[in-house]
């Protein structure tokens, strides 16, 4: 799946793939011409993941839609959505990353949450739990958060001092903290 903002009209457009109602269109149907969401109202951002995706009006609303199995688009449900629906649970966000089977984002005031999938961690809330299809706030990241992202087992942030930290799976070394020890809550990059 690909999508793309018109700048004159902050219109978004997406063609692709959409096994999971990625395009937003209403339907499965992949498509190669690029189409318009259905009831996308003007977003100022958006960002696609595999099987979903997430757009935000410049006023930080969040409109969300496609595959939805762990609660990742933020709707207080696990349903799959094939048009955009409005993110229900999630706040006002500066910005949004998609991972796997679970979302952060960086809300007006700064700070860091997450939802959806959390079997290893991934949402940094200090316990596993079943998914969460409400944000949780991550420990210890209440401001100062510039930037959330979303990997596929894990996640990170860029605090506006520079740092960052991250949390959840770490099998491969992928929280950079000179170990493979997962974390259930942000661990500091161990930058040389």
């Amino acid at each position: 799946m690909t999508c793309a903002l018109q700048n004159d009209s902050n219109t978004l457009w997406c063609w692709g793939n959409n096994s999971e109602g990625q395009l937003g269109i209403g339907t499965l149907d992949a498509t190669c011409i690029p189409t318009q969401p259905t009831n996308l109202p003007p977003v100022g951002t958006f960002i696609v993941g595999d099987q979903y995706a997430f757009a935000l009006e410049d006023n930080g609303q969040a409109w969300s839609w496609g595959g939805n199995d762990w609660g990742q688009l933020g709707d207080q449900t696990d349903t799959d959505r094939s048009m955009p629906v409005l993110s229900s649970s999630v706040p006002a966000l500066r910005s949004v990353g998609l991972g796997w089977d679970h979302t952060c984002g960086v809300t007006l005031d700064s700070a860091a949450i997450c939802w959806g999938c959390n079997d290893i961690g991934q949402l940094g809330i200090g316990v596993v739990t079943s998914d969460f299809q409400t944000p949780g706030q991550v420990i210890g990241l209440s401001e100062g958060v510039r930037e959330a992202v979303a990997g596929y087992d894990h996640s990170c942030a860029l605090l506006d001092n520079g740092k960052i930290l991250c949390w959840g799976a770490n099998e491969y070394g992928q929280l950079g903290t000179e170990s493979e020890e997962s974390s259930l809550e942000p661990v500091l990059v161990a930058f040389p």
